[in-house]
């Protein structure tokens, strides 16, 4: 990207070809015309990542996709506790991977209170790919594994409080993002929420309308959608 078009504009500096790609598009989009303008090759109306697909039946498994970086793009577990619930009741299985200390801490709370639960413990992402091939479907906050398991055209629900899902959301036909408009300071694109934590039943305060029940439902309509 040239200096008006990267986020950190100063590495253009190094580059010895740059190109300008407006900057108020969804990053899925802007990544596209980038390569498509480098290497000259029309956009193409579909989206095919190029992993190999073989057509399976699907399972019963709904992935939950509880991790991200930033504080302020976790959903809230008692949301996910909630949601797992609602998933078990419906004769589905909860898996939850987990990359580190913190996410395993959560996803062993998520297994302890919803009844078959997984836990799938950290491996690579062309064995999470297999199990993701199988799967009935999946929930995701803002996170890269979110985007990979719609790599695999698997319906999912994305869940966005203070990063926006017109710039980074889920972007494929059996997918959506959900999020909260009541809020005017969301999408904040803040780490930390401004905020008190008991300033609000729900923390951060943007997920306070994306509930379990609409996330669910949600999910519930793109996974009959597939079929």
């Amino acid at each position: 990207f040239d200096r008006d078009s990267a986020r950190e504009s100063i590495a253009s500096l190094a580059y010895g070809h740059s190109y300008q790609v407006h900057k108020n598009q969804h990053a899925v989009h802007r990544l596209r015309e980038l390569f498509a303008r480098v290497l000259d090759y029309e956009i193409a109306e579909d989206y095919d990542y190029g992993l190999p697909q073989e057509p399976v039946e699907p399972g019963m498994d709904i992935f939950f996709f509880h991790g991200t970086t930033w504080a302020s793009k976790h959903w809230p577990e008692e949301h996910w506790l909630s949601l797992g619930h609602l998933c078990q009741n419906a004769g589905y299985r909860v898996v939850l991977p987990y990359l580190d200390h913190v996410e395993q801490r959560r996803a062993e709370n998520i297994v302890a209170a919803v009844e078959g639960a997984k836990l799938l413990p950290p491996g690579s992402l062309s064995q999470l790919g297999v199990e993701l091939a199988h799967a009935a479907g999946a929930v995701s906050v803002d996170t890269g594994l979110g985007h990979f398991a719609t790599a695999f055209n698997l319906p999912l629900v994305g869940i966005y409080g203070p990063t926006s899902h017109r710039l980074t959301g889920i972007v494929g036909p059996r997918q959506v993002s959900l999020s909260d408009s009541t809020l005017t300071c969301a999408p904040c694109l803040n780490r930390t929420c401004k905020y008190a934590l008991d300033s609000s039943n729900i923390y951060p305060p943007c997920f306070e309308f994306v509930t379990p029940e609409l996330v669910f439902n949600t999910l519930v309509q793109r996974m009959k959608a597939r079929k």
